[in-house]
């Protein structure tokens, strides 16, 4: 009976680990994306709150989607306008420039970093490898 037992444990457990289990951030994806914070100076409407360093990217972090079977971000979303049901649109605002790093995550489909009106600088040439990403046109 213990025999049986023990082997439904470990079926139980290969199939929780290869079908339910949603990997970690990959490592490269959090320190562009933490980079990327480092270059705000400031963040007054707190979008990037929620990025701290011990969470985890993909399921903790505000504006990120993952691939959960790679670990691999997908969606980086900072739009510069948000929705509150009370009042309908607000604007949001973030100070800064845009990290050259964002290039390393080579996965990233989706970039909406739409409405941000102070970030400064020219764009990295870097995020020209960003092979993946999805280019469309949004109707406000």
């Amino acid at each position: 009976m213990a025999n049986h037992r023990t082997t439904y444990l470990l079926v139980l457990l290969i199939f929780h680990s290869i079908f339910l289990e949603s990997r970690a951030c990959h490592p490269t994806d959090r320190e562009a994306l933490l980079d990327f914070k480092r270059r705000i100076t400031a963040d007054p409407s707190k979008l990037l709150e929620s990025w701290i360093p011990d969470k985890d990217c993909c399921t903790r972090w505000a504006g990120i989607a993952c691939d959960t079977s790679t670990g691999r971000v997908l969606n980086l979303t900072c739009p510069g306008r948000d929705w509150d049901s009370e009042t309908g649109p607000i604007d949001t605002s973030m100070s800064g420039t845009l990290s050259p790093f964002i290039g390393n995550i080579s996965s990233l489909q989706v970039l909406d970093l739409g409405n941000l009106k102070e970030l400064k600088g020219r764009i990295p040439f870097e995020l020209g490898k960003l092979a993946l990403l999805v280019f469309g046109l949004k109707w406000s």
